[in-house]
Order: structure tokens, then C-alpha cells, then sequence
């Protein structure tokens, strides 16, 4: 009896989508480290020998809205955020807008691929043959997948601006230094990435997830073999599931599935007993 192969989560695709989706963040955050220099950093610099604080008796005249200095640092502010502005829609348009399509649909074709195959080496250890077909539920789910993960990279930039705009404006009227300044953009740099990274990990789980259903579907298979990733990152209740059987009705609990939760790369394997007793019956 030939041994039943484990299907496999697909890292390779979700570390490939990872590190095109921190090529295009990387160029983002290029764009604003050039305005934090071009514009921030001079303000910055021109305030450093005095309190910038809004209640610092030094910045305040008895009439505080003629104060030259605030009038001044109001024109500086908006100057700021009309090159925030500025570098927000050329991020958007020239940078993600350009390849977004072309990413989700390479990431969703090559995870798709990589579980036709996952499924069909399971099968042909089986039955010594794959019997399945195309099915036209798989590209349903490849298309909506597709259209989900362009919605994620598209709201990659408008976080990150977001978050950047509030940094540097509330930074600034704040009085904060330049190195504090810095160094939250800095984190949000590194923010951005790991949110890049739970996108890749989590859609290629839930994609493998919903394909692998259709598949064992399309050969009449109602249940399937949870099989964790056995590792120390294991949700405990997933590493419980591991080699339990469930059904693909109910799932594992409330409606549980492999790959189906935030992060989860946990897989679905056939059950070898009900594909050999449905195929010697057939």
C-alpha cells in the first residue's frame, strides 16, 4: 500500500507573494522618507533650540493667532501635507496600481496549481490514478480569491498613509523631535511589512483551504483529515484537531476548516478508507 503524501501548505508561494508585496512597500516608504527630509526634517531642524510645544509661553503672543511663528508653522504644515498628499497618489497610482492585478492573479494561479497537485499526488497514491476533472467550482473560487487579494494590496498604501499622515502632522504640532519623529516611521515601516506578511501566509491558507474542499467534492469525498502544522506557532485547539476526521458539512467544531482562520496553515488530508471503499463500490 503505497504511503499516503502529505499535502503541503504552500510556502513558497506565500513567501514569494511576501517579498513582492515588501518590494512595493519598500518603494512607498522611499517616497516618504524623501519628504520627511525634503520637508519635515528643515522644520524639524529650524524649531530644535526652542520649545515647539503650542503651550510654550515662547510661542505664544498676547494675540496667538498673529504670532509669527505659528503662522509660519501653519504654512509649513500645509506644505507638508500637500507633499504627503502628492507622494500618497503616486504610490498609489504608479507604484501598486500598476502591477496589483498581475500579482494577485500570479499568487492565486500558482497556489491554485500547487493544490491540484497536493491533492491529486494524495489521490494517485490511493487509487494509483487521479480521477479528477476540471472543475468549474476552482476557478470561481480563483476569481473571487483574486478579486479579495487585490482589495488587500490596494488598501496596503492607504493604511500606511494613513497612519504616516498622523504621525508626521500630529508630530510636528506636537513638538516632537526628529528622532522620535523618525523613529515611529520607522515602525510603521516594519508594521507594514508584518501586515504584509499575515496577508500572503493567510491567503494562501484560505485558498488552499476552499480549493482542496472543491476537490474532494468533485470526487464525492464528504470528509477530510485535519493535519497540523506541528510546530511551536500552533493554535493549541489546531494542534487538538490533528489527525481527527471531520466533515466537510461541519467542519472541525463551529465550522472550522484547515486554513480557514486568521494565519492558519494547517491542511486537509483525504481519508484514505472512504476514498477506497466509495471507488470499490463505484
Amino acid at each position: 500500500m503505497a504511503r499516503l503524501p502529505k499535502v503541503k501548505f504552500p510556502t513558497t508561494q506565500a513567501v514569494d507573494y511576501y517579498d513582492k508585496l515588501v518590494g512595493l512597500i519598500d518603494q512607498m516608504h522611499n517616497l516618504a522618507e524623501g519628504v520627511f527630509e525634503r520637508k519635515v526634517r528643515p522644520v524639524l531642524r529650524r524649531n530644535d533650540d526652542i520649545d515647539r510645544s503650542f503651550n510654550s509661553p515662547k510661542y505664544w503672543t498676547d494675540n496667538p493667532d498673529t504670532n509669527p511663528s505659528k503662522v509660519r508653522l501653519d504654512d509649513e504644515i500645509d506644505e507638508v501635507n500637500r507633499a504627503l498628499e502628492r507622494i500618497e497618489e503616486e504610490a498609489i497610482n504608479n507604484v501598486f496600481e500598476q502591477v496589483v492585478d498581475k500579482l494577485a492573479n500570479d499568487f492565486i494561479d500558482l497556489v491554485r496549481t500547487h493544490s491540484i497537485v497536493q491533492v491529486g499526488n494524495q489521490v494517485k497514491a490511493v487509487l494509483g490514478f487521479d480521477p479528477l476533472k476540471n472543475d468549474p467550482a476552482l476557478a470561481q473560487i480563483a476569481k473571487a480569491a483574486v478579486k479579495e487579494n487585490v482589495r488587500l494590496i490596494k488598501s496596503i498604501p492607504r493604511k500606511y498613509f494613513d497612519d504616516l499622515n498622523r504621525i508626521i502632522l500630529n508630530g510636528i504640532r506636537a513638538g516632537n523631535s526628529t528622532e522620535e519623529i523618525a523613529e515611529e516611521i520607522q515602525k510603521l515601516y516594519d508594521v507594514t511589512k508584518n501586515r504584509a506578511k499575515l496577508i500572503a501566509r493567510d491567503q494562501a491558507g484560505s485558498l488552499q483551504g476552499d480549493l482542496t474542499k472543491a476537490r474532494h467534492k468533485n470526487l464525492g469525498l464528504k470528509k477530510f483529515r485535519w493535519v497540523a502544522t506541528n510546530d511551536s506557532r500552533v493554535r493549541k485547539k489546531h494542534d487538538d484537531f490533528d489527525g481527527h476526521v471531520y466533515t466537510w458539512e461541519d467542519g472541525a467544531g463551529a465550522g472550522v476548516f484547515p486554513g480557514k482562520e486568521i494565519n492558519c496553515r494547517c491542511t486537509a488530508s483525504l481519508v484514505r478508507e472512504e476514498l477506497e471503499e466509495m471507488w470499490e463500490a463505484a
